[in-house]
């Protein structure tokens, strides 16, 4: 019994340190790898991360007057206080994320609104976006920006001719439309070179203003039907027309006999 007394005593002995050490070890490699398998092999600095997903929220909304657009996007799954890296990549133009500077770290819990400025009318922009969470998983979109052209009319000179009671007007359009011309006391018709089938094209147009009567002042207006904008008017400078302008006869000259 003695012995057995004694082996009892020295079984409660302290366990040694690399004794303890290696328990501790062991049992931390237990709780990470179990972690690991949890959380899809995300861990940071002990940190636990939980792997989510980034969508587009709605299309960009652009806004042609100043160049301007703005793209909203949202992270799902993501556990909360997760924060990240947002990073835009958008050729020709620049971008920024809305409240944020370039080098803060954004929730990725919540929505995220993207800032584009620089676009050019009529161009279709395909910027990457890629935001990096805290563990350094990679999540793309790629949006579709497409910047309309605003339909504009810019007016050109009336030019009056005296002989047979006409005026010609020139104006430019940046697209293509149907047109009407109203002149008030006047015949507004259109030069056969550049009018198809009452429509006016995208870029010189010239009008004749006819039946003009001499001492009466006139103020036409033209008007463009463009698909999507609906008519956009132009109001021809007005003019008066007058038939006092004297043709000029050419002058001879005759050689001086000395």
């Amino acid at each position: 019994m003695a012995k057995h007394k004694n082996e009892m005593v020295a079984s409660s002995k302290p366990m040694s340190p690399n004794v303890l050490y290696g328990a501790l070890a062991a049992l931390v490699v237990i709780v990470v790898g179990a972690a690991v398998f949890m959380n899809n092999g995300d861990l940071l600095k002990g940190a636990l991360v939980q792997r989510g997903s980034i969508a587009e929220s709605a299309p960009a909304q652009v806004n042609s007057s100043n160049g301007t657009a703005t793209y909203t996007f949202y992270g799902k799954g993501f556990a909360t206080g997760a924060k990240g890296t947002v990073y835009v990549s958008c050729n020709g133009c620049s971008a920024s994320v809305i409240g944020y500077a370039a080098s803060d770290l954004i929730p990725l819990t919540g929505a995220i609104n993207i800032q584009f400025a620089g676009l050019q009318e009529g161009v279709t922009y395909g910027p990457v976006i890629t935001v990096v969470d805290n563990v350094g998983n990679r999540y793309a979109l790629n949006p579709s920006i497409v910047m309309p052209t605003v339909p504009r009319l810019n007016s050109g000179v009336v030019t009056m001719n005296t002989s047979n009671a006409t005026a010609t007007y020139t104006f430019t359009s940046n697209f293509a439309g149907s047109l009407f011309i109203s002149c008030p006391g006047c015949t507004g018709t259109n030069s056969t070179l550049t009018y198809d089938n009452g429509r006016a094209v995208a870029g010189t147009n010239t009008i004749t203003f006819s039946g003009l009567q001499s001492g009466v002042s006139y103020s036409p207006v033209i008007t463009v039907l463009d698909s999507k904008a609906g008519y956009i008017n132009l109001n021809v400078p007005s003019f008066t027309y007058s038939t006092g302008a004297k043709a000029v006869s050419p002058v001879m000259y005759k050689p001086v006999l000395r």
